[in-house]
């Protein structure tokens, strides 16, 4: 089963996301670059959680996060931007985003905002 989805198009940091959270952290991962097919992976794989750039090539992170909600997936959603503005956080939350991290991307921190989301989805779910 796909624990994380990273939906994002900076190859560095999906290398870098890839090998910390499935080489250490032990996640079952899967990436797409672009917002484009995205969607429907993700509702057929069901992901335990998903990582989702709000700036994407095609389409936005914030559409594809409405998206997803429209189509019912539950699981949780951390939005991630290098333009850390109120506008975008506001919006992330009221799309339906379960967290919200900025970039540069500290691992440790997004570890545990990861697994704190895991733990308040699995007891939500039980």
């Amino acid at each position: 089963m796909l624990d994380i989805m990273i939906v994002d198009d900076d190859p560095q940091l999906r290398e870098m996301l890839y090998y910390f959270l499935s080489e250490i952290e032990g996640y079952n991962i899967n990436f797409f670059n672009t917002g484009d097919g995205a969607v429907e992976f993700i509702i057929e794989a069901q992901p335990k959680l998903i990582l989702l750039d709000i700036q994407l090539p095609h389409t936005s992170g914030l559409s594809i996060l409405k998206t997803l909600k429209e189509q019912f997936f539950d699981g949780p959603i951390i939005m991630m931007t290098a333009y850390d503005t109120e506008l975008a956080e506001i919006n992330s939350f009221a799309l339906g985003a379960n967290d919200y991290i900025t970039k540069p991307i500290r691992i440790n921190a997004l570890s545990e905002r990861i697994k704190r989301q895991l733990r308040l989805y699995h007891s939500a779910i039980s």
